[in-house]
């Protein structure tokens, strides 16, 4: 995914478009191109990386939040409309995941416990596996907080 910190103000119709261009219409067109398949094998798993800053948004990041609010809005939906095709449509909402260029870019950000990829690796097995069978419009959240 895509964002960068602009003033809502001072955002660009080009800035918003390119956000939600890759964050929201990328999982759209990604979604339907497997979804295809998965209706044809009435069995599938869609697992959505949102975040946490749809529903705890930080200021300067209006177009990245919109988009991961959309990406949770299309998982509701669609775990509704594909229910009875066998399919599972769940997010996951990961606070500020630990990976180089996140700690590049926050060199000061004072965060109690970054989440480590590990622990989102972990949720999406869980929710791949037959064990979540019955789990579908979920939103996740992975925070890294315990």
């Amino acid at each position: 995914g895509l964002g960068s910190n602009v003033p809502f103000l001072k955002m660009t119709e080009d800035e918003w478009d390119r956000i939600l261009d890759v964050n929201l219409k990328g999982y759209f067109l990604t979604t339907q191109a497997f979804g295809q398949h998965m209706f044809k094998a009435r069995s599938g798993r869609v697992i959505n990386i949102s975040s946490a800053m749809a529903e705890q948004p930080l200021p300067y990041l209006t177009h990245y939040a919109a988009s991961k609010g959309g990406i949770n809005a299309m998982t509701k939906c669609l775990a509704q409309e594909w229910a009875g095709r066998g399919i599972t449509v769940n997010a996951i909402l990961p606070g500020t995941i630990d990976t180089p260029r996140n700690r590049a870019d926050m060199p000061d950000a004072d965060f109690s416990r970054w989440v480590a990829p590990e622990a989102i690796a972990e949720v999406i097995l869980f929710l791949a596996s037959d064990a979540a069978r019955a789990v579908t419009g979920a939103s996740i959240p992975v925070l890294g907080r315990g």
